[in-house]
């Protein structure tokens, strides 16, 4: 299934189904799902984070959302996809972390070894913004270059995961654009600060358009990954060929903080990764996802 949190016509927040190229909102029929499924509804009917929290993206709930969704859709006046605007397709995470150079040739180029376990860093929850939402470029930083992911989102936290059960600890997958100001993370590597700031600048977290539920994207995860600005490819890579795939890296980040219902962890990405200036667009594909695609923009002041 693939779900997304939109807005139409700037009315508030909502939670659809997106089928071929119409979003069916559910938030109206939650009651409606809740009896369905026999389950408890989400405490919140238009917070994605809230219907994980509720179970409802567990496999055979996501199956059945799917189903009734179709069954609903001839019936009801569905905008279609271009007539949104996509949010973040999660609300409230708590934390979104990252894994850096988990792809061999991405490590390379940047003229760095092959790591041996995880790199992990944080990216800021303000970081994130949705699918058309500008990404905004202070002239100060530099250069600001593209860095196209696959990003995982958290069904079930804790710490000291085992691998064999993280399987069972991802809600779904989605796009992400792990944007950096280059000149400011070799800076502040340099000195031997963290790339908080570098990583972490408002609108530098492209996420969506929408999360697709884990039941559609099995482990072990393959799929393509692409990055194109302007139309022009800039990145290809496959997930399969991860350095750390997302069980390990669920379970290595387990070791050290708790994970929650609804954080993100963005994988990593393949080689070519390279800048971005106000004017271009840049899309992120993911195999399986779908495509993400924001405008850069310089950010005032």
């Amino acid at each position: 299934m693939k779900l997304a949190r939109f807005r139409r016509d700037a009315g508030a927040p909502a939670v659809g189904c997106v089928l071929q190229d119409r979003v069916v909102d559910l938030t109206e029929l939650v009651p409606l799902l809740a009896r369905r499924l026999g389950m408890a509804p989400p405490v919140e009917a238009a917070s994605v984070c809230a219907w994980i929290e509720a179970g409802w993206l567990d496999p055979c709930a996501a199956s059945a959302i799917e189903r009734l969704a179709e069954e609903l859709r001839l019936g009801m006046a569905c905008a279609a996809v271009e007539d949104v605007e996509f949010l973040p397709p999660v609300d409230r995470p708590r934390q979104v972390l990252a894994v850096g150079r988990n792809f061999a040739s991405h490590a390379r180029e940047g003229g760095h070894a092959v790591p041996e376990e995880p790199v992990v860093f944080a990216k800021a929850v303000s970081s994130l913004i949705g699918h058309g939402q500008e990404v905004r470029c202070p002239e100060s930083v530099g250069r600001v270059e593209h860095e196209a992911e696959v990003a995982l989102v958290m069904a079930r936290g804790g710490r000291d995961i085992p691998e064999e059960r993280a399987r069972g600890c991802i809600a779904g997958f989605t796009c992400f654009n792990d944007l950096t100001a280059r000149d400011l993370q070799r800076l502040d590597a340099g000195r031997g600060y963290p790339w908080l700031r570098s990583k972490g600048m408002d609108t530098f977290g492209p996420i969506g358009p929408w999360l697709v539920t884990a039941d559609e994207m099995p482990l072990p995860l393959s799929c393509r990954i692409e990055c194109r600005v302007n139309g022009g490819l800039r990145q290809r890579g496959d997930a399969r060929d991860m350095l750390f795939p997302p069980e390990k890296v669920i379970s290595f980040i387990s070791r050290y903080i708790t994970l929650s219902p609804g954080d993100v962890i963005a994988l990593g990405t393949p080689e070519g990764v390279g800048a971005v200036c106000p004017g271009d667009i840049v899309e992120v594909f993911v195999e399986g996802v779908g495509s993400l695609r924001n405008p850069v923009v310089r950010a005032e002041g």
